[in-house]
């Protein structure tokens, strides 16, 4: 079914004259994926508000992705994620692309973290218990870490209680 073209007395709403408060709940709603990818190509009000650190204080890229089906360098993403927080993430979420060197790439940017959640379903035991290590070592101010889907031994527990029990 074809639709008539557009009447010219028909009003339509340009969303360049939406309010920056809303344009930016707008893009906030968004993924990470989302924004780099394309919300940031949309125009130059948008590119700009994609810039603004305040649109990057947390970052969920975990629970929703499945790394494997993804066509994206996740890990360059998070990256450029981290860098445009510019100093001010308080809390980040990453799937099983994550590793040890993101980790610490992430956790030498910051020490104000307050949240860290990682999701891992198909991490072996060993590689898990390296990264939540890291992330003890490396992200002293952290308040809340949350482990999920990982083969977490007691041993890795036991050394990121005492790693953070070295920060009190």
């Amino acid at each position: 079914m074809e639709f008539p073209p557009p009447q010219p007395s028909e009003q339509y709403r340009n969303w360049l004259d939406l309010p920056l408060e809303v344009t930016e709940s707008i893009l906030k709603r968004l993924g990470v994926i989302e924004i780099l990818t394309s919300a940031q190509k949309v125009c130059l009000l948008w590119r700009n508000t994609c810039k603004d650190p305040s649109m990057w204080l947390a970052l969920n890229m975990g629970d929703d992705l499945d790394s494997w089906d993804m066509s994206y360098d996740l890990k360059k993403m998070c990256r450029q994620a981290v860098d445009l927080s510019c100093g001010r993430l308080v809390g980040i979420e990453v799937g099983e692309f994550c590793d040890e060197n993101l980790l610490k790439y992430i956790a030498e940017r910051y020490d104000n973290f307050l949240k860290c959640a990682v999701y891992w379903p198909r991490k072996p035991s060993k590689e898990c218990n390296l990264s939540a290590v890291a992330i003890a070592k490396n992200m002293p101010g952290l308040i809340s870490l949350l482990l999920v889907g990982n083969k977490l031994s007691d041993d890795g527990v036991q050394t990121i209680l005492e790693e953070f029990e070295k920060e009190d």
